[in-house]
């Protein structure tokens, strides 16, 4: 009898809880226990609520929850084993009417646990329990403890994507003329990635290119042109090629090309070249053809060999002799020639005034008197007044007297220098 008793209050225990929660079951299509877990597995197709756990079980379920909580995999969930439900035995058909007592509240199984409140980071999840296997009645008691238990859940970090920072500011140009390339950095430090999170996208480098102001560019040559033809259509010439600083031009004060723009280079032609002939220079003329003292014709020759005519060359044009005409000078008599004045000499006086004078003289030697030829024309003396001395009589005092002194001694000197020069003479045509 204490059995049956036992068995009876279990379903009404059931029967009471069902009425309470008036909820729609989950049936699942797999229980599973597995290292001291439970768990369900395969919801029935398109997930059909029963309004009862006796009609889940009767079907092809093996165990049943009120609300689907995940408990801890891929397709697992929280729920209770149909097996509760076997374990009662059918009342006898005719069952003795029980008394009335007095019945204490038990608590029932706890429900599934609820969702946990955040994915990582620390959260909570809660799962409840019902004071109805059975309920208090007929002045029963309550059922001790909460009806409530809580604990924390998902307590790994939460992953933390990374994210860029501020970008640097832009780096110098790379190059101090012409183009170059300037750069800026960023860090992934805003957040950066932790407990598993990504990296952040993108690159850390960005650059740009810069131009500074234009370098300078130094001329280069050109290739060289081709030879032109050999200056000359016979013996040797010269060729020449160029070649231009254009490769590239000098510019924004780049320096211009080393070296020639032009090259040269001897050629020969084929054959040689005709030389026309040249005269020599006139000889000296010969003698005079004429008599003593006499005009008449001397003769000078030249000749066509400077250079010979060669190789189809044209001869010289012109005589080979020329006839000029000429005096017979020899033994006849001529008339001497001065030779240039010597220097003067220094003046006879500390100062200008009476007898203070210069002289120089010059011969009759260039040349002089032949065969009885006359002598020079002229004085052979000359005086002057003293030249950058200081005057003796600042007033010009006697200066009158002083030049006709002057006078009469260059008159006396030029008439000794007479008679020396007759007595000479005679000396000559004796000898």
């Amino acid at each position: 009898m204490k059995n049956l008793d036992f068995y009876i209050i279990i379903l009404i225990v059931v029967a009471l809880e069902l009425i309470a929660t008036d909820a729609q079951f989950t049936c699942f299509r797999k229980y599973r226990e597995r290292k001291g877990k439970t768990f369900c597995k395969g919801p029935l197709k398109n997930r059909k609520k029963f309004s009862s756990p006796e009609k889940c079980c009767a079907k092809k379920g093996k165990g049943f929850a009120v609300s689907m909580v995940k408990a801890g995999g891929r397709n697992k969930y929280q729920c209770t084993s149909c097996s509760v439900l076997k374990k009662t035995t059918p009342a006898p058909t005719v069952a003795p009417t029980p008394a009335i007592t007095t019945v204490d509240g038990n608590w029932g199984n706890w429900m599934g646990w609820s969702q946990c409140s955040a994915d990582c980071g620390g959260g909570t999840r809660t799962r409840t329990r019902r004071c109805n296997y059975p309920p208090p009645s007929h002045g029963g008691k309550d059922c001790p403890g909460p009806g409530v238990k809580e604990e924390p859940c998902n307590e790994d970090p939460c992953s933390v994507d990374g994210h860029w920072g501020q970008w640097s500011q832009f780096s110098l140009c790379s190059a101090t003329c012409g183009s170059g390339t300037m750069m800026r950095s960023r860090k992934c430090d805003d957040p950066p990635a932790q407990y598993g999170g990504s990296e952040c996208k993108g690159m850390p480098y960005q650059e740009k290119r810069c131009k500074n102001r234009n370098c300078p560019l130094h001329g280069g040559w050109s290739l060289w042109g081709p030879w032109s033809e050999c200056s000359v259509t016979c013996d040797t010439g010269m060729v020449t090629r160029t070649r231009t600083c254009d490769s590239p031009r000098p510019l924004f004060g780049g320096r211009k090309c080393d070296g020639s723009a032009t090259d040269t280079r001897e050629c020969t032609a084929n054959k040689q070249c005709p030389v026309h002939g040249g005269w020599t220079s006139w000889t000296t003329q010969g003698r005079c053809n004429a008599p003593r003292c006499e005009t008449g014709t001397a003769i000078r020759s030249r000749s066509c060999t400077n250079p010979r005519p060669r190789n189809g060359g044209r001869p010289c044009v012109g005589r080979s002799y020329s006839r000029e005409g000429c005096v017979n000078d020899e033994n006849c008599p001529k008339t001497g020639e001065w030779c240039n004045w010597n220097e003067w000499s220094q003046c006879t006086a500390t100062c200008t005034g009476l007898n203070s004078m210069q002289v120089r003289q010059r011969s009759c030697q260039c040349p002089g008197p032949q065969s009885g030829g006359s002598d020079c024309d002229g004085n052979k003396y000359e005086a002057r007044e003293c030249v950058n001395v200081q005057p003796c009589n600042p007033y010009g005092a006697f200066i009158g007297q002083r030049r006709v002194e002057e006078e009469s001694y260059s008159a006396s000197v030029n008439s000794t220098e007479d008679v020396t020069s007759s007595k000479n003479d005679a000396e000559i045509v004796t000898t």
